[in-house]
């Protein structure tokens, strides 16, 4: 546990002072040492994803992206639609269900440079109450929780816009170029039947390289809680 809260620390430390704003556009960043002080000079995630979940000790996108204006929303929409269970959404066991994200309302990113300086980005995680994945995730980049790849890999694989790798704990957004998107899309294969309630964690940033630094990124973050269907 001691462990796992210093490399906690050391990846807020380092979002905040190195870069942030263009701390994780490369999807390797994720899970890249806290650290980590080799070219670029950054580190990455350490494994923490930022979805604010059990897995992620409860750290969020905003723990670093800070003074966000709050302009932004991010738009869920799931196929097929969640059942009802005493008036609380509801998946069915075994189901699979499509996620499309789409951004709305950005306003960081400028369309400059080569590529252009937009940071935009999603991460979503889907947990059972003991704070373990539940489900599967397919992402539209062809890479799923079921065979999951422990270490990215190497050539880079064609990427769509959404990502799963290591422990396939969270979907991401895939990164450069794909950081210019608004819109993003993975199935999610519910779990087996006796699962019992789940929680999706999900967060949104848009972001640019202004300063160099995660400050007035646009953060939006939220959760949903999903009861067991039938």
């Amino acid at each position: 546990m001691r462990i796992k809260l210093v490399l906690t620390l050391l990846a807020l430390a380092v979002a905040m002072v190195a870069a942030t704003a263009n701390a994780f556009p490369f999807i390797p960043s994720w899970n890249e040492a806290a650290d980590a002080n080799a070219p670029p000079l950054r580190g990455g995630g350490g494994g923490i994803y930022g979805t604010g979940s059990q897995h992620d000790w409860g750290i969020k996108c905003s723990h670093c992206h800070i003074d966000s204006m709050g302009m932004i929303d991010l738009q869920i929409d799931v196929f097929p639609a969640w059942g009802n269970v005493g008036g609380d959404p509801a998946y069915v066991p075994g189901e699979r269900y499509t996620f499309t994200m789409n951004l709305i309302g950005e306003h960081r990113g400028m369309m400059t440079g080569n590529p252009p300086d937009n940071r935009n980005g999603v991460n979503v995680t889907i947990e059972d109450a003991n704070g373990d994945r539940a489900g599967h995730y397919f992402t539209d980049s062809g890479v799923d929780s079921v065979n999951c790849q422990p270490a990215y890999p190497d050539p880079d694989p064609p990427r769509m816009t959404t990502y799963t790798y290591y422990d396939c704990h969270a979907v991401v957004a895939c990164g450069t170029p794909q950081n210019i998107l608004t819109s993003w899309t993975f199935d999610w294969e519910a779990p087996a039947a006796g699962t019992g309630d789940v929680t999706i964690y999900w967060g949104a940033v848009d972001g640019d390289t202004n300063d160099l630094s995660s400050l007035d990124d646009d953060v939006k973050e939220g959760v949903i809680q999903l009861r067991e269907g039938s």
